[in-house]
């Protein structure tokens, strides 16, 4: 819902009014791109973007940028997906300051099933300044060679 400033009594207009920008393309009913910033006008609610490609405060998408991020490629500062980038990243593969990851985690405190890369890491096999499992080397030339191959 896009907000029209001019609508609001000029007394009762916030100081900084919120952003929003939605793409007409819509893929599933939601918009390709969708950037929101603020709070909108009329409720004073934090404006939450919602697309295939989200960027926002708070934004949830294929791809989610923004300070809390949620989707399939999520990159915040806190960012929960499949694939998580942020200071706080939680996904199956996760990057970051604290990274939570269920296949892979690499940041400074790093905790994972299988893969973590760390100064604090916790996971199966792990690389950090207090243990290097050598088996890492291995599985990354392995999947190195498949991903050659696929190509």
């Amino acid at each position: 819902m896009s907000t029209n400033i001019e609508q609001i009594p000029e007394n009762q207009r916030p100081l900084y009014p919120g952003f929003e920008y939605r793409s007409e393309q819509e893929i599933f009913g939601w918009p390709l791109i969708h950037i929101t910033r603020g709070h909108d006008a009329f409720t004073g609610k934090r404006l939450v973007s919602k697309g295939l490609i989200a960027i926002g405060e708070i934004s949830i998408g294929l791809v989610a940028i923004g300070g809390f991020a949620f989707g399939g490629i999520a990159m915040g500062g806190m960012g929960v997906g499949l694939i998580a980038f942020g200071g706080l990243a939680i996904g199956l593969i996760a990057l970051g300051g604290v990274a939570l990851g269920m296949v892979a985690a690499m940041g400074a405190a790093a905790y994972s099933f299988i893969y973590a890369i760390g100064v604090m890491a916790h996971a199966q096999y792990v690389i950090s300044p207090f243990r290097l499992d050598w088996e890492v080397f291995g599985h990354l030339r392995q999947l190195w060679s498949e991903i050659q191959h696929i190509l």
